[in-house]
């Protein structure tokens, strides 16, 4: 069946935009603008427009994923963060409980509990830092398919090269 030459072939789509080919050439569309709006980019026809619309859409898809990794550099933080201060305070602890406490010298007490609600939080913290970013990684692997597509899509002069 043949397609209607108005209505743009989807090349290739992820997440917020579309390269399309269409009547005038290729395209870069925003899949949040409603469809009969202007497209984001156009280029013309053939290799060279191909190549230029490919590129400038691919450096769009890393540009928002960047972007949507802001909260993954935070996270990352807080389990660098969670797993100093836990090491730290296990030693604290340790030092309590080998050193100190025995002695009895000295009541303890206060400071064992601020050093292991320190312990305590600071596990809680960065393990459950670590497991989203797990999650966010098996989603960006397995849902969202990477950090750009996969390879370049044939076009209308690839096949009639193929086709000699």
């Amino acid at each position: 069946m043949e397609q209607d030459r108005d209505e743009p072939e989807v090349i290739d789509r992820d997440g917020r935009y579309a390269l399309t080919l269409e009547a005038a050439g290729y395209a870069i569309r925003d899949l949040d603008q409603p469809a009969e709006a202007e497209a984001l980019w156009s280029f013309p026809r053939g290799d060279e427009g191909f190549e230029a619309a490919w590129a400038r859409y691919t450096e769009l898809l890393r540009a928002g994923r960047r972007a949507g990794r802001r909260w993954v550099r935070f996270l990352r933080w807080v389990v660098a963060a969670g797993v100093a201060v836990w090491v730290v305070s296990g030693l604290g602890i340790a030092w309590i409980y080998i050193f100190a406490a025995p002695r009895g010298s000295f009541d303890f007490s206060g400071l064992y509990r601020w050093v292991t609600t320190a312990d305590s939080a600071s596990y809680h913290m960065w393990l459950g830092a670590l497991v989203l970013l797990v999650v966010a990684w098996l989603k960006e692997r397995l849902i969202d398919g990477g950090a750009e597509p996969r390879r370049r899509p044939a076009t209308d002069d690839d096949r009639s090269r193929s086709a000699r």
